[in-house]
C-alpha cells in the first residue's frame, strides 16, 4: 500500500512538472478578504490579498486559469479577477483579457491623468494600453499601483503582482460606477503653475503642442535645447525651442515624455530640496523626466549598471537668460579672493562685507554694474548686493577663456588658483583680467563653467 501510494505521489510531480504547473502558484494567496459592499474599497483590499503572487512556467497563474485563458499575458485577467472576488458585477467590470484600446473591453469611461486625479479603485491603463492595474492611492502627482504581470520595475510583462509608484499625467485610469458612487464625471483638479527658467537638451523626439492639452503642431527634436519656462500641476510645460525657418517658438509638451542628455556632470540628491547628497549625473548619461517643483528635476538616470530616481537642481541647467529692464538673472558662483563691500539694496546702505573664501552665488547683475549674491552670513545665508568692479575671484578649477563676449574665439584658459578682477557680467560671460604669461589679460569666461 505504501509503494502505491508513493507510486501515485511521484506520478503527480511528474505531472505539474510536465505541464508547467507551479504548485505554489496555486495553492497561495488565497483571497482572505471579507467584502463590505463598498465595491471601490473591496476590489483594492481583494488584490492586497495577492501581493507577492508569481507565475508559474509561460505565464502559468490561477487567474488565466479562472479565466480560461492560461499561459498568456494577465494583467487584465488578474483586474477581472479581482472584480469578481469583489462581488462587483459584470455590468460595471466587464471580464476582459486585455486592456483594450479606451477602455472599452471592461466598458468602463476613462480620464486622462493629465487633468484628472485618480482615486483609490480607479483602473489604470498605460497610454499605449499595453498594460492595466489598480490604483491603491494617491499620493500629489504620483500614484500606488497593485498589478499582475509585472515587477518593481513597473514592466507590463513582468511576473508578479506587486505594487509600483507611477507618474499620474502618463496615464489613463478608468472610473467603474461602483455601487453608490455617482455616474457623473469626475471633478478635476485646479490647474496651477509656476514660471521657471532652466535649459535641457533633448535626448529624444517629443511631441510639441500649442496649448496644454492642445493640437499637435510637430515635435521637438532630439538634439535640441530647450528654455523651460513654466511648469504646470498636471504634468504639462511650456518651452521655447528652435522652430522651422531658424525661429523661436513657445511649445507645450508633457513632462513625462521627454528623456534629456546631461552635458556636464551634475550632482545629485535623494530630497526635492536638493539637500541630500548621493553622487551625480555623468557627461552623457540620458534622463527621463519625471516632474519638476520649483527648486529640482525628478529624474530617472543611469546608476551604477541600473536607474534610479534622483533629483537634479535647477540652478545646474544653465538658467541665464531672464531679463528685465534693469538687471539680467543669472545664476553661476565664484569664490571671493578678496574683502568686499556688502550692502542692504542697489546703493543701498553698507551691512558688513563678504569675506576672502567665501564662495557667492550670484543671482543677478545690473545695468548700472551692482550684482546681488546669495553668501555665507553668520549661521545662515544672506542676500547681499556688491559692486561688481570691486570683487576679485579665485579660479577653483580650468577655465576655458574667450576674448569675445560670445565666448566663440577661445584663447587660452584661466588655471586653477589664479585671482581674477571682474570687471562686467552679460547674460552669458564674465569679464575679467586674469593672470596670463608674465602679466594679466582680459579674458572673457562663460558663466556655465562657473558652477
Amino acid at each position: 500500500m505504501k509503494k502505491i501510494t508513493s507510486l501515485f505521489l511521484a506520478l503527480i510531480m511528474v505531472l505539474s512538472v510536465s505541464t508547467g504547473m507551479a504548485t505554489t502558484a496555486f495553492a497561495a494567496y488565497e483571497n482572505t478578504y471579507k467584502n463590505t459592499g463598498n465595491q471601490r474599497t473591496d476590489i483594492v483590499q481583494v488584490a492586497k490579498t495577492q501581493l507577492g503572487y508569481t507565475e508559474g512556467k509561460n505565464n502559468n497563474t490561477k487567474y488565466g486559469a479562472w479565466y480560461g485563458l492560461n499561459y498568456n499575458p494577465w494583467c487584465a485577467m488578474f483586474v477581472s479577477w479581482c472584480a469578481r472576488q469583489a462581488g462587483i458585477p459584470t455590468s460595471v467590470i466587464k471580464n476582459s483579457a486585455c486592456a483594450g484600446a479606451g477602455s472599452s473591453y471592461f466598458n468602463i469611461p476613462y480620464y486622462n491623468g493629465s487633468n484628472y486625479t485618480p482615486k483609490s479603485g480607479d483602473i489604470f491603463f498605460t497610454k499605449d494600453w499595453s498594460h492595466v492595474g489598480i490604483v491603491y492611492y494617491t499620493d500629489g502627482n504620483y500614484f500606488y499601483t497593485i498589478e499582475g504581470n509585472s515587477n518593481n520595475n513597473g514592466s507590463a510583462e513582468g511576473y508578479c503582482v506587486c505594487t509600483n509608484r507611477r507618474y499620474i499625467p502618463n496615464f489613463y485610469f478608468g472610473v467603474p460606477n461602483y455601487k453608490g458612487s455617482s455616474t457623473t464625471a469626475p471633478s478635476t483638479t485646479k490647474v496651477t503653475s509656476f514660471s521657471t527658467n532652466f535649459k535641457l537638451l533633448a535626448a529624444n523626439y517629443v511631441t510639441a503642442y500649442n496649448g496644454m492639452n492642445g493640437s499637435n503642431i510637430g515635435r521637438i527634436y532630439s538634439g535640441d535645447t530647450i528654455n523651460v519656462i513654466t511648469i504646470y500641476s498636471n504634468g504639462w510645460a511650456a518651452a521655447k525651442c528652435s522652430w522651422t525657418g531658424g525661429t523661436i517658438k513657445t511649445v507645450y509638451f508633457r513632462v513625462g515624455d521627454l528623456k534629456f542628455k546631461c552635458t556636464k556632470y551634475i550632482n545629485a540628491y535623494s530630497d526635492a530640496n536638493a539637500i541630500n547628497y548621493i553622487g551625480r549625473a555623468y557627461i552623457g548619461d540620458i534622463c527621463t523626466l519625471k516632474s519638476v517643483n520649483s527648486k529640482t528635476l525628478y529624474c530617472a538616470c543611469p546608476w551604477n549598471g541600473g536607474t534610479k530616481s534622483i533629483y537634479l537642481k535647477l540652478s545646474d541647467f544653465n538658467t541665464t537668460s531672464v531679463t528685465s529692464n534693469n538687471y539680467i538673472s543669472v545664476n553661476f558662483y565664484l569664490k571671493a579672493a578678496n574683502y568686499v563691500n556688502a550692502y542692504s539694496s542697489v546703493n543701498g546702505s553698507k551691512i558688513g562685507r563678504i569675506y576672502t573664501g567665501d564662495k557667492i552665488q550670484i543671482t543677478k547683475i545690473y545695468k548700472n554694474n551692482w550684482a546681488e549674491c546669495r553668501c555665507p552670513w553668520g549661521n545662515s545665508t544672506k542676500t547681499v548686493y556688491f559692486k561688481v568692479t570691486e570683487l576679485k575671484f579665485k579660479c577653483t578649477k580650468y577655465i576655458n577663456a574667450y576674448s569675445d563676449a560670445n565666448a566663440i574665439n577661445y584663447i587660452g584658459r584661466a588655471y586653477t588658483g589664479d585671482i581674477c578682477t571682474l570687471k562686467s557680467v552679460n547674460s552669458k560671460t564674465l569679464y575679467c583680467a586674469c593672470p596670463w604669461g608674465s602679466g594679466s589679460k582680459n579674458v572673457y569666461l562663460k558663466l556655465s563653467d562657473m558652477k
